[in-house]
């Protein structure tokens, strides 16, 4: 159709060997050990330079926990540690004015254990992470958070290390189902569709007020909030980790469950909502 490269995580449906109804057959138990079942979607570089002709879709998929001591990660991602330039284009004149857009999405997220606590270790995110962030669109860009339960990690991120800038090609307009099932329409050139923790971040996740010179951006930002979805989220000034995928999926996680308890003026102390990996 419109898309000229998808990125999608997978599907996790995990559960450790002590499972509600008691140990697996046959399985091997260690105490204390969590299993990490991941279906990531990803594309990792050192510097990347991207030109597509149609739009870019980047979206997670399907994590399930079943019980305790385990962690489910199907996010889709971006992982350069050095500057990224995302360029879309309508080369073939498609009217439709979202031909051409770069759209990140978060997946869903099921938390079946019975543990409220373990929800941080169900992730499905769509996440562009960093560091320089250049994006020249013909059409539109959209961050849409995923659906989940509470304290699931399921938002959607455009996040560098220095500095975002992004272009767009003018307005359209994108259609979701939100969280209770209403259909709605909103119309503009960057879209931020998510919980009431949407928004722009600096260094810290302090909240940046827009226009800011490290977030730089063509067309003034349009929000549409879900209370229940997870958040879209546009940050800059967060160094990275280290090269290994799973070391991004720790790292990560750990990240955005510290900025969530900020945002919510929480102390650094205060495990609420903080991951079993922490």
């Amino acid at each position: 159709g419109a898309y000229g490269l998808v990125v999608k995580g997978g599907t996790v449906d995990s559960q450790n060997a002590h499972g509600p109804g008691g140990a697996v057959a046959g399985a091997t138990v260690t105490a204390g050990r969590t299993r990490t079942s991941t279906a990531l979607g990803a594309i990792q570089a050192q510097s990347l330079d991207l030109e597509v002709n149609g739009s870019i879709l980047l979206q997670g998929g399907a994590s399930n926990v079943r019980s305790g001591a385990t962690i489910a990660d199907t996010s889709a991602a971006f992982l350069v540690t050095g500057q990224k330039n995302i360029r879309t284009t309508n080369s073939n004149g498609v009217a439709d004015p979202s031909f051409g857009s770069l759209l990140v999405k978060g997946g869903r997220a099921y938390n079946n254990s019975g543990n409220a606590s373990v929800a941080p270790n169900i992730r499905s995110r769509g996440q562009v992470d960093p560091s320089d962030l250049n994006i020249t669109l013909d059409g539109i860009a959209v961050l849409h958070g995923g659906e989940g339960g509470a304290g699931t990690l399921v938002s959607s991120q455009l996040v560098a290390g220095d500095s975002i800038t992004i272009a767009t090609g003018g307005p359209a307009s994108y259609t979701y189902t939100s969280s209770a099932g209403a259909v709605r329409t909103v119309t503009g050139e960057i879209l931020l569709i998510g919980g009431t923790g949407s928004g722009t971040f600096g260094q810290g996740n302090v909240r940046l007020t827009m226009p800011n010179y490290l977030i730089q951006t063509s067309a003034p930002l349009t929000y549409s909030l879900d209370a229940g979805l997870g958040d879209a989220v546009i940050q800059v000034g967060r160094s990275l980790f280290d090269n290994s995928l799973l070391g991004y999926v720790i790292f990560a996680a750990n990240e955005e469950t510290r900025a969530g308890r900020i945002r919510k003026g929480l102390g650094e102390g205060d495990d609420l909502g903080a991951p079993a990996c922490k």
